[in-house]
């Protein structure tokens, strides 16, 4: 009976031993919540990713323009502006650096002299080459110097051409299907960072050329190092951003914000003016809503200030009018551009 009493009394100390630690560790914990809960905690963001986002604008940091890629000949924007009704405020064209590679002047009259901005996709391959491994385009050929008296003469073009420009190297980076691409023909998103800025000191004297950066909406390959954050050349280098995105309708149908959403809200992270620099949809019967979603999301991405349709016929039939419904869709949108 004895031994079990002092086992009992012996029982009772540590629990009550228990008790006065437990308090204790109560008192502690209760003591740095209200020491540290008002105290911001610390930022892990890395040093090279976007700036802290500040307070998202209120109104549009420029007005809003809408354009096209409607095809390689000059009559091709006036055959497109009647189908659809109305006057485009942007024209996209391409330019390649290893076939028609001189600064297209021959649109002065059709857009410069009618107050609309040309855009140029600038890019580095011989397109009659069906390969992306070419190493006359890559960018270590860009870094070396290979190009510079080519593009010398070119700013000194867009210089005379005298009026806005939109010039847009290297777009799409993040694929695998051009010279350029990142992960391709030698290249790496580092080297795409220094071409990148050694093409633009050459434009320092063309105050009416304005850089843009366009990234591909998906990562191809889909991997850490070839996020669109990678290739970013800095602030300094860079007007406009944006984004490309197609629905192919391959496999499944992708919606407006299954092809947007996502890159959209990343690139706010950069606080620059914003474009959609390509983009159309494969034809079904879900393309006039396709399209129509355009108009109605847009407006949840405060930076987005233009647009631009890529209207051709190519792997899919991307034209605006490939069927009554999304031709109409288009007008109606496009009316309602503010």
């Amino acid at each position: 009976m004895k031994k079990k009493l002092n086992v009992t009394l012996q029982k009772r100390k540590m629990f009550e031993k228990f008790i006065l630690i437990l308090i204790a560790v109560i008192g502690i914990s209760s003591f740095v919540y209200l020491r540290y809960k008002e105290r911001p905690l610390m930022s892990l963001q890395p040093a090279s990713s976007p700036q802290a986002a500040r307070p998202t604008p209120t109104k549009p940091l420029e007005p809003f323009r809408f354009g096209a890629y409607v095809g390689a000949n000059v009559s091709d924007m006036t055959a497109f502006e009647k189908t659809i009704g109305k006057p485009l405020q942007i024209l996209a064209v391409f330019v390649h650096w290893g076939n028609e590679k001189d600064f297209p002047l021959q649109y002065a009259a059709s857009v410069r002299d009618r107050k609309k901005t040309l855009l140029i996709y600038w890019e580095a391959k011989d397109y009659t080459i069906d390969s992306v491994t070419q190493p006359t385009f890559n960018f270590d050929s860009v870094i070396r110097g290979d190009w510079d008296s080519y593009f010398k003469k070119f700013a000194e073009d867009a210089k005379s051409y005298n009026g806005p420009v939109i010039l847009v190297p290297f777009d799409e980076m993040n694929g695998d299907w051009s010279p350029w691409s990142g992960t391709v023909n030698g290249n790496s998103p580092a080297k795409y960072v220094k071409a990148y800025q050694h093409l633009h000191a050459f434009f320092k004297t063309a105050p009416n050329v304005k850089f843009g950066w366009a990234v591909n909406n998906d990562s191809v390959p889909d991997t850490a190092d070839n996020q669109f954050e990678k290739y970013y050349p800095g602030d300094a280098y860079v007007d406009y951003i944006g984004v490309d995105g197609f629905n192919f309708d391959d496999e499944f149908w992708e919606t407006w914000d299954d092809v947007f959403a996502d890159s959209l809200k990343r690139l706010e992270a950069y606080q620059k003016p914003t474009f959609i620099f390509s983009s159309a949809s494969a034809p079904g019967r879900l393309k006039a809503q396709w399209i129509l979603d355009f108009g109605t999301h847009r407006t949840a991405y405060p930076y987005l200030v233009g647009w631009i349709w890529f209207n051709e016929n190519k792997e899919k039939n991307w034209t605006v009018n490939s069927d009554e419904g999304s031709l109409n869709a288009y007008k109606q949108v496009i009316s309602a551009l503010k």
